[in-house]
């Protein structure tokens, strides 16, 4: 068995913006890639598993810790993945890599809320539908402490994505 050298993984900002566009919190969280995205990520780049080529942010609502175990076939129903806002899971436009990182960070993942609910965390995944069960979950995250922006308000999120050599 090959020993583990050191870990990758998405580091996501979220920042909270009631409906007034105000920002009201801000932390930074690092995420779990579940075995699902880590073989995917093996697969796509060393074995000709075809790549996903568009990515998408979700939230959830369920107070649900993420686990190694999770899929994209599950994670919405076990998360209860937040869905009252416009439109599919917004899209993840990451940047093209350089220095063996990549981030949204040029175009931020918002959702706005059109209720009055608090989520719990987020994810990325390769289907945009709200609830789909199908395609890959790269990444999932609990955050420090629950977000509530309040109907109007907003979730600004960015993730990147670091790789390095052992």
């Amino acid at each position: 068995m090959m020993e583990e050298t050191g870990k990758a993984g998405f580091v996501y900002t979220i920042e909270t913006l009631d409906a007034q566009g105000t920002v009201i919190d801000t932390e930074v969280v690092k995420n779990l890639i579940p075995v699902e995205g880590l073989n995917y990520m093996l697969g796509a780049s060393l074995t000709g598993v075809t790549p996903q080529t568009s990515w998408y942010v979700g939230l959830f609502k369920g107070n649900y810790t993420p686990l190694n175990t999770d899929t994209a076939a599950g994670f919405a129903a076990a998360s209860t993945e937040f869905t009252d806002y416009a439109g599919n899971r917004p899209v993840f436009s990451a940047s093209a890599p350089a220095g063996g990182a990549l981030t949204n960070a040029a175009a931020k993942a918002e959702i706005t809320f059109n209720t009055d609910t608090t989520v719990y965390g987020g994810f990325i995944c390769s289907a945009a539908g709200k609830g789909a069960a199908s395609g890959v979950l790269i990444s999932a995250v609990r955050f420090a402490s629950p977000k509530a922006p309040g109907a109007g308000g907003l979730l600004r999120i960015t993730a990147g994505l670091t790789l390095f050599s052992a």
